[in-house]
């Protein structure tokens, strides 16, 4: 009988750490009878993938069952060299019962026995790392909390059982939080290998964000509407790829994912005997401070990639955008770096950084200016819902509406909450009839067009009010 160690993460659990470690120990753990297809070499060097499964997964995704039995048979144990072998990659958490259930069967016709191997971790540190990793590689842009249905996702529950029904007791689940210093000799000790002569990994896979770069990362999310996420993000963890990170912990946030989380984590708890016991977090009782003061070493990583990216040809457009709208984010924090990414935006496309644009000419030989101008767009008073669905709905809402405009958005949804009103008497008063709950600022040929835009924006649709008005550009 050969034996078949499946790890499927779960999220944000170190995977990608230990696919590395994996890979950089492949040859070492064939000397020891355990298979570990090298199939993503590139993952010893630090370079993030999907884990030597996800050959199988697809595989299965596309009920092409015969190569999900080739490649368990041929490819994960390579002519009939060992007799246990590891395959690893979070994708397999998405296979349905029935394809597990195929799994299983193609395995013990063939002699294979699996075990299951998932760590899970405290939900509240689980929720931040997940939305940290939302704005690297997904190009989102709200902040931290604001999407409450995230907070207290049971996705990992929900995995757990479906493994459960279908492999019972070879599903082994581990507490991350109690091995996350030494995930590889806990793996080790699961499968049964010396690790002593094990090569060590001497680099951050996948580092989270400091709370300062996830401040920056929001606004170029804003700025690009995610097109250069994953680039941006990994060309300023480069930069720094050893130094520490911090969880922003928010008391209300704390307490409402605890609240949320404490039947999942009794029911992990009771069903897998963990040791140390499964929490909802580790906030010590002290708030991090989120206010974050962005100066220009704050945006140096990103101007360094913005003056040396070389776009593809279909992102050419979107990317000289960018740079216009991270000119104008950064007039009063650098002006130097300002004029820098105009200068570039200018030498990419000629004319598309002035307030007056030259365009080519028409049919007739005439020649044509365009004024350019930004133009703030003000919304005030709209019915906010509280239920998660329904937020997460008006928030695909605006992004659909906004999307929809086919010139430069240089800064998305802002939102703005404890409005006070200062007199001029010196008294202060919160709030105001009129009080602004958010504004976007875009580049508009026409009053005209920004107007006709502004009348299908979903605040409307909640009782709320947009307004439009144009940005003078003092000289």
């Amino acid at each position: 009988m050969k034996n078949l160690y499946i790890h499927i993460g779960l999220g944000k659990t170190g995977s990608s750490a230990l696919q590395a470690w994996l890979s950089l120990n492949s040859i070492e753990l064939s000397g020891q009878g355990i298979a570990y297809a090298d199939l993503v070499p590139a993952a010893k060097a630090g370079t993030t993938s999907a884990g030597n499964g996800q050959e199988l997964f697809q595989a299965f995704r596309e009920n092409d069952f015969s190569e999900a039995e080739r490649l368990l048979t041929t490819v994960y144990f390579p002519g009939g060299k060992a007799d246990t072998a590891i395959v690893s990659s979070e994708l397999l958490q998405n296979l349905q019962e029935k394809k597990l259930q195929k799994l299983r069967e193609i395995c013990g016709r063939n002699g294979i026995s699996i075990t299951v191997l998932a760590y899970v971790r405290s939900l509240y540190e689980w929720s931040y790392s997940t939305y940290l990793q939302g704005l690297k590689a997904s190009g989102s842009a709200y902040p931290f909390g604001e999407i409450s249905a995230l907070l207290a996702s049971s996705t990992s529950v929900d995995i757990l059982k479906r493994y459960l029904s279908v492999f019972s007791d070879r599903l082994l689940v581990v507490n991350y939080d109690g091995v996350k210093h030494d995930i590889y000799r806990s793996l080790a000790g699961v499968i049964g290998f010396d690790i002593g002569k094990m090569k060590s990994l001497n680099l951050k896979v996948n580092r989270s964000l400091t709370i300062e770069e996830s401040h920056v990362l929001r606004q170029m999310n804003e700025l690009h509407h995610g097109a250069f996420a994953k680039s941006i993000s990994d060309f300023v963890i480069a930069l720094s790829p050893d130094i520490e990170t911090d969880v922003f912990y928010e008391p209300e946030l704390v307490a409402k994912v605890s609240k949320c989380a404490a039947r999942d984590i009794q029911w992990i708890n009771d069903r897998f005997h963990l040791s140390p016991p499964l929490v909802s977090d580790f906030y010590s009782g002290q708030k991090t401070h989120n206010t974050v003061v962005l100066t220009k070493a704050s945006y140096e990583g990103v101007v360094r990639w913005a003056l040396d990216h070389k776009p593809d040809l279909k992102l050419f457009r979107k990317f000289v955008s960018f740079l216009r709208g991270f000119a104008v984010l950064l007039e009063y924090v650098s002006s130097d770096d300002s004029l820098a990414l105009k200068g570039r935006a200018e030498k990419l496309d000629p004319g598309s950084v002035s307030l007056e644009e030259e365009v080519p000419d028409d049919e007739d030989g005439f020649d044509q200016k365009v004024s350019r101008a930004r133009y703030l767009i003000s919304y005030y008073r709209s019915e906010e819902s509280g239920r998660p669905k329904e937020r997460e709905q008006q928030s695909q809402d605006f992004n659909d509406w906004i999307s929809s405009w086919p010139g430069t958005v240089v800064s998305s949804l802002n939102p703005l909450r404890s409005t006070h009103i200062v007199n001029s008497d010196g008294s202060v008063e919160s709030g105001g009839m009129e009080a602004m709950s958010g504004f976007t600022i875009i580049w508009s040929e026409s009053l005209e067009a920004v107007l006709s835009l502004a009348q299908k924006c979903p605040v409307l649709d909640r009782g709320g009010t947009v307004g439009v008005s144009e940005i003078v550009h003092l000289q």
